[in-house]
């Protein structure tokens, strides 16, 4: 038993530290790089979208708000997956030389909306300096936390969709209208 805790201790002590490197790596980034950009007009959060599309119910009294209904979908929790969020830490620990290539090619589909706004800024998506996901952030990161919203399907191009080269969240994204 003071082996299995011996142990434990040695694998909390190793994950903190991973933590701290991590965000003094972040912190050691300058500002452009960290945050390529502020204009988060291509995206909206859904907070704007449940507004309206709440409390409806159809003619039969039916509850069609597909707001609450969303929250609760892989989709809206694809940020929040913490089996998603170990798996990536872990290929980035394996693999550190591509850390950057292997966030931005599960932020394309996991945290789509700052990963593409990030690569219409020239920069890579980033998974880890989105998390954790928490209520007061900043406007990027709430959109991190947001998963698969409403306006990253709203807004999906026909151009291509379902071509191979459109896979893997390397869909088109057209500018929202509104």
């Amino acid at each position: 038993m003071k082996r299995i805790l011996i142990l434990a201790g040695v694998v909390w002590m190793a994950a903190a530290a991973s933590t701290l490197l991590t965000a003094a790596e972040q912190s050691a980034k300058p500002a452009a790089a960290s945050n390529p950009h502020l204009n988060l007009d291509l995206f909206t959060h859904s907070d704007n979208c449940i507004a309206c599309h709440n409390n409806l119910a159809s003619s039969s009294g039916e509850d069609v708000s597909i707001g609450t209904m969303w929250r609760a979908t892989m989709m809206a929790n694809s940020a929040r997956d913490p089996y998603w969020q170990a798996s990536v830490r872990r290929e980035t620990i394996d693999h550190p030389a591509h850390s950057a290539e292997i966030q931005d090619e599960c932020a394309s589909c996991h945290m789509p909306m700052p990963e593409r706004i990030a690569r219409d800024a020239g920069a890579k998506g980033e998974v880890f300096s989105h998390l954790p996901i928490a209520k007061d952030q900043s406007d990027l990161q709430r959109l991190a936390g947001d998963g698969v919203s409403c306006t990253v399907c709203h807004q999906i191009a026909a151009d291509k969709l379902g071509m191979q080269e459109t896979s893997s969240g390397r869909f088109t994204i057209e500018k929202n209208s509104a």
